[in-house]
C-alpha cells in the first residue's frame, strides 16, 4: 500500500529523488533537506499539502509508546521518545509477609479438619439411621453323641428235650402224691394196676381235687406215649419212657430195648400211728 508524500513533492514533475531521512535515537526520521535541485515553491503550491488532523480536547496515545496532550498534533515524522512504563495499579507491589503467608495457611487448615468433623458429625446424628444386620452366631458343633455299649443278649434259654419235660412232670406228680399221703395217709390206690396218667383218672382226680398239681401233666411226643402210675394206697410207682439210649440219666433204668424214668414212694417215711394208752397212762 502506498504512503502519501508527507513532503509535498511528486516524483513526476522531474525533480530528483530526496535523500532519505536520518534516523533518531528515539526511532523515527527526520526527513531531510531538500537539495538544490528540489522543485520550486511555485512548483509545490500546485500541490497542495496533506493535511493533518489535530485531536482537539483529548489525550491521544500513541501506539509507539507515547502520549500527546490536549492541542497537540500528531506528525507521523515526529521522533518518539522513550516513555516510562505506565503503573496500571496505581501503587507498587509490596513484598509478602512469610509469617501472614503461614497464619493463613494454619487457618486453613484448621477450618477444614473443624468443618470435616462437624460434617461427619451431623451426617452421623442426621443422616438416615441404619439397622446394623444381625449378628450371625456360629453353629456350635454338636458333641459326638457317645455310643452306649451294646447289651449283652442274654443267654438263650437252653432247649429243652422231651426228655427233660418227662422227668419235670414225674417230679412234679410225685411231690404231689407226697402231700396227698401228708394228708391222708395213704396214696389214690389203683389195686397194684398200672394205669396212664390223665385228668379224668387217678392220681390226677385226687389230686386237682386238693389243688396239690397245677395241672395233670402229660407226655410232650403225644399219644401213643404216656406216663404209667400204680400204687396199693400204701406205695405207688411213676414210670415215663425216654429217648435215650444211653439210658444214662439218674433214676433211668434200662428195661430191655427201653429207658425208664421211675420214681418210687413213699418218698418220706410213713408216720407210725401214735401207741395205744397203756394202764399207766389211764
Amino acid at each position: 500500500m502506498l504512503q502519501d508524500n508527507p513532503y509535498g513533492y511528486n516524483p513526476q514533475s522531474g525533480g530528483t529523488t530526496p535523500s532519505s531521512p536520518s534516523p533518531t535515537p528515539g526511532g523515527s526520521y527526520i526527513p531531510s533537506e531538500p537539495s538544490a535541485s528540489a522543485p520550486s515553491a511555485a512548483d509545490r503550491s500546485t500541490f497542495p499539502s496533506p493535511a493533518v488532523p489535530s485531536i482537539p480536547d483529548a489525550s491521544v496515545i500513541n501506539p509507539l509508546g507515547g502520549a500527546s496532550t490536549v492541542g497537540e498534533t500528531f506528525s507521523p515524522g515526529a521522533p518518539v521518545l522513550d516513555q516510562p512504563d505506565v503503573d496500571l495499579g496505581g501503587a507498587k507491589r509490596r513484598p509478602v509477609n512469610k509469617k501472614l503467608a503461614i497464619v493463613l495457611v494454619l487457618i486453613l487448615i484448621v477450618v477444614g479438619v473443624v468443618g470435616g468433623g462437624a460434617f461427619a458429625l451431623l451426617s452421623g446424628k442426621l443422616g438416615p439411621k441404619t439397622t446394623p444386620p444381625p449378628a450371625v452366631q456360629p453353629t456350635p458343633t454338636p458333641e459326638p453323641t457317645p455310643v452306649p455299649e451294646p447289651t449283652p443278649e442274654p443267654e438263650p434259654v437252653p432247649v429243652q428235650s422231651n426228655d427233660d419235660v418227662r422227668v419235670s412232670n414225674v417230679d412234679v406228680l410225685a411231690t404231689g402224691l407226697n402231700s396227698y399221703f401228708s394228708l391222708n395217709g395213704m396214696y389214690p390206690g389203683t389195686n397194684g394196676d398200672l394205669v396212664h396218667v390223665a385228668a379224668t383218672a387217678s392220681p390226677c382226680v385226687e389230686l386237682l381235687s386238693l389243688n396239690l398239681i397245677p395241672a395233670c401233666p402229660s407226655d410232650p411226643a403225644g399219644e401213643p406215649s404216656f406216663y404209667g402210675y400204680k400204687s396199693d394206697g400204701v406205695t405207688f410207682e411213676l414210670t415215663a419212657k425216654l429217648d435215650d439210649t444211653v439210658c444214662a440219666r439218674s433214676g433211668a433204668v434200662a428195661a430191655g430195648a427201653i429207658c425208664l424214668y421211675k420214681v418210687v414212694g413213699p418218698l418220706q417215711p410213713v408216720p407210725e400211728p401214735p401207741p395205744a394208752p397203756g394202764p399207766e397212762d389211764q
